[in-house]
């Protein structure tokens, strides 16, 4: 199943490329299909993706680590005010 990325119909160049298409059809009218697959969408190459892909990863990684370390701050936290009171 293919996911759809919405950012990418949002993005100025396809609604500028979409209206071209669309000239004089009101709004609530439909497109055909062969309408819509004549629009020239662009993404990054294989080895780009790739790259984009491989940054996400580390960043998901580095994320969970600083959230891993502030949960043991947070322990450490209660810890010291339950004693600062003992």
């Amino acid at each position: 199943m293919y996911s759809c990325n919405w950012r990418l119909f949002n993005r100025y160049d396809f609604i500028e490329s979409l209206k071209r298409l669309t000239f004089r059809i009101r709004d609530g009218k439909a497109i055909s299909f062969t309408q819509f697959s004549t629009l020239k969408l662009s993404f990054p190459n294989f080895d780009e993706q790739n790259k984009i892909a491989t940054l996400l990863h580390v960043l998901d990684k580095n994320i969970t680590l600083h959230n891993q370390k502030l949960n043991l701050l947070k322990l450490v936290k209660q810890s010291l005010l339950q004693n600062m009171f003992i």
